[in-house]
């Protein structure tokens, strides 16, 4: 399936926070979205699913902020092309941005764990539109 870079990035942020990632990890990838292709987001949703993944995935985000820094760090790999590619503001890809359903999906679960839980103590709290959303 086709995804504009926004919906992407909208994603990634998302599900980076979802999954624990820093907020600055998170935006790391999400901002990287230009450059990311097949390889490199199946490298960040191996990343989200587990305690280890997401301390690589932080680490790689640590890397770039120090390479920015003047450091060479030694990655390499997909994910780690495109990381480089959005600081250095190299020109994105052109070809087509294309995410299968199922890496979708897996990156609306972890999206889904910033949601706020839909109950009427919840709506009392001022969750969701009430009742200024009614088209």
């Amino acid at each position: 399936m086709r995804r504009t870079v926004a919906e992407l990035r909208a994603e990634l942020l998302k599900a980076g926070r979802g999954a624990g990632l820093p907020l600055g990890t998170a935006e790391d990838l999400a901002w990287a979205a230009d450059w990311i292709r097949a390889e490199a987001l199946k490298q960040i949703l191996d990343g989200l699913r587990t305690g280890e993944g997401r301390k690589e995935l932080t680490a790689m985000a640590n890397a770039l902020d120090a390479r920015a820094l003047g450091a060479e760090p030694k990655l390499s790999g997909p994910l780690w092309q495109a990381l480089v590619a959005f600081q250095d503001q190299i020109a994105p890809p052109t070809e087509a941005l294309e995410i299968s359903d199922a890496q979708w999906r897996a990156l609306a679960g972890h999206a889904a764990q910033t949601y706020v839980p839909e109950t009427d103590q919840s709506r009392l709290r001022g969750a969701g539109a009430g009742d200024i959303d009614n088209d």
